[in-house]
């Protein structure tokens, strides 16, 4: 059952409690239908909840894998250009001219 259909039944239910109050009629069937349906649309929003936290979650490991992955390539790259700087240094021109 969609989460809108147990809004209306919800809403259906309290009208017919409160009209049982009103008339004076025993309400322990309605409120224990009330119940019934209250805890089935809080179960649907945990369910919902659930789904966005795990989406969440996802989407979140999926960023840290990327990240994970830049800073690698980040590392590798500082490393080819520390090696390159050490095997091939770059003369200080600033000296040759003031010679």
């Amino acid at each position: 059952m969609s989460k809108e259909d147990l809004i209306k039944k919800i809403a259906a239910a309290k009208l017919e409690l409160h009209t049982a109050l009103l008339t004076g009629e025993p309400t322990t069937a309605a409120r224990a239908a009330l119940r019934v349906i209250e805890s089935e649309l809080a179960a649907i929003e945990q369910q919902e909840a659930n789904q966005i936290a795990a989406q969440q979650a996802l989407k979140q490991i999926e960023a840290d894998g990327i990240n994970r992955a830049a800073q690698e390539l980040l590392d590798a790259r500082n490393a080819r250009i520390a090696a390159i700087t050490t095997r091939y240094p770059i003369p200080d021109t600033r000296t040759s001219f003031r010679a």
